[in-house]
């Protein structure tokens, strides 16, 4: 890897300290997109449990997400409005339920303006593409357990965040 490629990938994750008795420090990927869209943050969820499925729908751009905690779905972000066919291709719906054992491990995104895809990948297998990659910039994160997700969106997703623990 080279030593540009490298300081770009400390340069986008942050580690906060853990407080005396906590189960894990709370490392993130820093928002990747633009600022279109409403905030959304799904870190409350996180308490129904890990990350058991993701549903995702995949047009021309990474179009929505939904994430499912535990036995409880999150909300769906992304197509939010009838209008949203006049600016993107909504696309295929495809749910990635994961196997006993089986967590998200990373992902590889590019993104300018708004996330234009996103590669999920898990301790077993990765996800297909979802989107095309016409990003500007390609971020890719490996090797940790994804705890929940925040970010933007309206007709698509706008931005993202991947929130990883790092169990102590």
């Amino acid at each position: 890897m080279s030593n540009l490629v490298f300081l770009g990938i400390i340069a986008v994750c942050l580690t906060y300290p853990c407080t005396t008795g906590a189960a894990f420090c709370s490392q993130y990927l820093t928002k990747v997109g633009g600022n279109g869209g409403g905030a959304f943050d799904e870190s409350s969820l996180s308490s129904n449990g890990d990350i058991t499925a993701i549903q995702v729908e995949c047009g021309n751009v990474f179009t929505s997400i939904k994430v499912k905690y535990g036995s409880t779905w999150g909300t769906k972000h992304g197509w939010g409005a009838s209008h949203c066919s006049n600016y993107f291709t909504r696309g295929n719906q495809t749910t990635y339920t994961l196997e006993d054992g089986e967590y998200i491990t990373g992902a590889t995104i590019t993104h300018n303006a708004y996330v234009n895809s996103i590669i999920f990948k898990t301790n077993k297998r990765n996800f297909a593409k979802c989107g095309w990659s016409t990003g500007a910039k390609s971020t890719t994160i490996t090797g940790r357990h994804l705890k929940y997700i925040n970010g933007r969106s309206g007709c698509i997703v706008d931005s993202l965040s991947l929130y990883w623990p790092q169990w102590s």
